[in-house]
């Protein structure tokens, strides 16, 4: 469905950019696109944030284009944003069947790091211990050898 500008400026400012997302990007805007575009809403206002995600790469890339259309109602408004985040919702779905069951490379090399972090502790436990058990040793020579020397008679 084509949007119309009437359709997605409608409604508060987060609406909006949840509006321009899914009617231009057919995507939910993560966080960081409510950090920038709340803000930017207050100062270039609506029709500037429009004009800004409509000449994204992303859009352009999508073909996102508006169709000519009046005023529009709150129910329409809110009818398609309900059928954009629907079709949102399906494509991450789809998206979620498609990938590949378990982890990925990705959390391989991460589970690879934290072993070889694990072992580098590890050693370095083990390295203390042994110093432990050194100085504890060299105490318990140095107290028996104390220990002779107040027991010599001189």
């Amino acid at each position: 469905m084509t949007p119309t500008a009437a359709l997605l400026l409608h409604g508060t400012d987060a609406e909006v950019v949840e509006r321009l997302f899914l009617g231009l990007l057919g995507r939910f805007p993560d966080e960081m696109a409510f950090h920038h575009f709340l803000p930017r809403l207050a100062e270039h206002g609506r029709a500037g944030a429009l004009t800004e995600v409509l000449g994204s790469e992303e859009a352009r890339g999508r073909g996102a284009t508006l169709r000519e259309a009046g005023p529009c109602t709150a129910a329409e408004a809110a009818a398609a944003l309900a059928a954009w985040r629907c079709a949102a919702l399906r494509a991450e779905i789809a998206a979620l069947r498609e990938r590949p069951a378990g982890p990925g490379p990705e959390v391989w090399a991460e589970v690879a790091a934290l072993h070889a972090a694990l072992e580098a502790l590890r050693a370095e436990c083990r390295e203390r211990l042994a110093a432990l058990e050194e100085a504890r040793g060299l105490r318990a020579a140095l107290r028996r050898w104390r220990g002779q020397k107040e027991a010599r008679p001189e």
